[in-house]
């Protein structure tokens, strides 16, 4: 499974999907001070509304307590991950499947439920260790900016480790989902298109609920991904017993 799993990395270019990586980290960074810069929006504008004898229909200031902020932040990477999984499964995957490529792919001397099955794992578990390697180092480096410079009201301690581990690993498991039924769909409809879109699809509703309910992101979170990742692994499975029968799409 390794030499399979090397012989897709030399046939397929991994150094931009690292450099993607590396993107969303840096953009991932800077969402952390947009989102920390909310709560001030908040006291200016109930500064003017206050004078004016208006009251805010919302409270920002939920954005200044670190298990939402952790919560807001994760979900940007889930999306973004969720995305680049779908990217990356129709390249290494669906691509690979259809017209002459599959006709090359299918004349190795190698079980094809093989060759899939190390395609897909090595996306799902790329996707995996770059959402929980970036959600951790954005969230530790605003961290230490945060509590040196005050920009958080509160300090993050050692006691709010557990919730971000816990919450990246969720998180992680998510993406890679998300990107694993995508690619589902993408070989179903025969399209790299239907593939992407599928990601965004999945990823819409999910990002609504936690934005709107970030008290209860994690359970949300928790439960889309158990949920996600049991039909992931179920439509993989069908699709690893199809592919020893299938013809060139």
């Amino acid at each position: 499974m390794i030499k399979l799993i090397n012989l897709e990395l030399e046939r397929n270019k991994i150094r931009s999907y690292i450099v993607a990586s590396f993107l969303i980290l840096i953009f991932g960074f800077g969402f952390c001070f947009l989102t920390a810069y909310i709560p001030q929006i908040e006291q200016s504008q109930q500064m003017i509304q206050i004078r004016g004898g208006v009251s805010l229909p919302t409270d920002l200031s939920m954005f200044s307590q670190w298990n939402n902020f952790i919560s807001l932040i994760s979900i940007v990477f889930v999306a973004a991950f969720g995305v680049l999984s779908a990217i990356m499964h129709a390249k290494f995957t669906v691509e690979e499947y259809t017209g002459k490529r599959a006709i090359l792919l299918f004349s190795y001397p190698i079980k094809r439920s093989k060759i899939l099955f190390a395609k897909c794992s090595f996306v799902f578990f790329f996707t995996a260790i770059a959402v929980a390697i970036c959600n951790i180092v954005a969230i530790s480096i605003f961290a230490f900016f945060s509590n040196t410079f005050h920009i958080l009201p509160n300090m993050f301690t050692g006691e709010m480790w557990p919730n971000l581990l816990v919450t990246t690993g969720v998180s992680a498991l998510l993406a890679a989902s998300i990107g694993l039924i995508a690619m589902r769909i993408g070989f179903w409809r025969k399209s790299l298109v239907a593939t992407v879109v599928t990601s965004f699809l999945l990823i819409i509703p999910f990002g609504n609920m936690m934005s709107f309910i970030p008290e209860n992101s994690l359970q949300i979170r928790l439960i889309g991904m158990v949920v996600l990742l049991v039909l992931g692994l179920a439509v993989f499975m069908e699709l690893l017993s199809k592919v020893n029968k299938m013809e060139a799409l």
